[in-house]
C-alpha cells in the first residue's frame, strides 16, 4: 500500500486501519495456504469484517492480532464469521 496515491488523500485513522486489514489478510493467507483451506475464497471479506468489527473499540493496538485469531478460528472451523467470544 505504500507509494499509492489513495494513500496520500487519506487521514492517519483510515490508513491505519487499512494497514491493519493488510497485516491480517498477509497473515491469513500464510494460515490458509495449500489445498486444505475452504475458506481461500472468502478470505478477503473474513478479514474486512474481523477487523473493521474490532476497530469500533478505542483502543486500536490489539486489533490485528485479535483480528487474526478471529480469522484463523474461521479457518479451523471452516467458516466465517465466527461468533464474539462472550465475556
Amino acid at each position: 500500500m505504500t507509494g499509492s496515491t489513495d494513500d496520500l488523500l487519506l487521514n492517519p485513522r483510515d490508513r491505519a486501519l487499512l494497514d491493519a486489514i493488510e497485516l491480517v489478510t498477509n497473515r491469513a493467507r500464510e494460515a490458509c495456504a495449500g489445498d486444505c483451506c475452504t475458506l481461500s475464497a472468502s478470505l478477503d471479506a473474513c478479514v474486512d469484517e474481523a477487523v473493521t468489527r474490532l476497530w469500533r473499540h478505542p483502543i486500536k493496538t490489539y486489533v490485528p492480532l485479535l483480528a487474526l485469531r478471529n480469522v484463523e478460528t474461521c479457518i479451523r472451523n471452516g467458516r466465517c464469521p465466527v461468533p464474539e467470544p462472550e465475556s
